[in-house]
């Protein structure tokens, strides 16, 4: 007689892991305004708290650039200079409001910044009448015609106002020309 093998029963098949589409993951919360950051708001001065406030506004987060110079501002300053930080047309509509009350700006750099029409709109807003501003930079942004119009109604409040840079915008030449005769003025 010949023995056969054992047959040995199959191993019993593992299921199969289920695949299914990875759950998107909840969003961190992550405060922004921890305890140390508390007590420099509350110990700031008006600008940085004007500035907060229209950050709110304005749904824009707070440029560290700009608060630094803010926290530093007794609002007697001449020159200011926030270039080269794209804050766009929602962050210089934050910025032009904590300087609505500082009245002794010079001169303004705000090159550099994907500035559009809203924006420059703003600015010319805040410095209506300003017996100060002689110089305004505003070059290597995105202002166009409508931008280019803003600045040329309200150069004539300006009194004192020396130079407008507004080369390597979307500015047309015809709207160019015509700022850089109301400046001569």
């Amino acid at each position: 007689m010949v023995e056969e093998a054992p047959v040995e029963a199959p191993a019993p098949e593992e299921p199969e892991p289920e695949v299914t589409p990875e759950s998107p993951s909840k969003p961190v919360s992550i405060d922004v305004i921890d305890d140390t950051s508390k007590v420099i708001i509350e110990h700031s001065n008006e600008y940085v708290k004007l500035y907060l406030d229209a950050c709110d506004t304005f749904d824009v987060r707070a440029n560290t650039k700009i608060m630094e110079l803010l926290k530093n501002s007794d609002g007697t300053e001449e020159c200011v200079d926030i270039s080269s930080n794209y804050i766009g047309d929602r962050g210089m509509l934050a910025f032009a409001h904590a300087l609505s009350k500082h009245g002794n700006i010079v001169e303004l750099n705000v090159s550099s910044n994907g500035i559009r029409n809203k924006g420059v709109q703003a600015l010319c807003e805040v410095f209506k009448g300003s017996a100060t501003l002689q110089h305004i930079n505003l070059e290597k942004n995105y202002i166009s015609h409508t931008g280019g119009v803003a600045l040329l109604d309200h150069i004539g409040s300006w009194p004192s106002i020396q130079s407008v840079n507004v080369a390597h915008n979307k500015i047309d030449p015809d709207t160019r020309l015509k700022i850089q005769k109301a400046i001569r003025k």
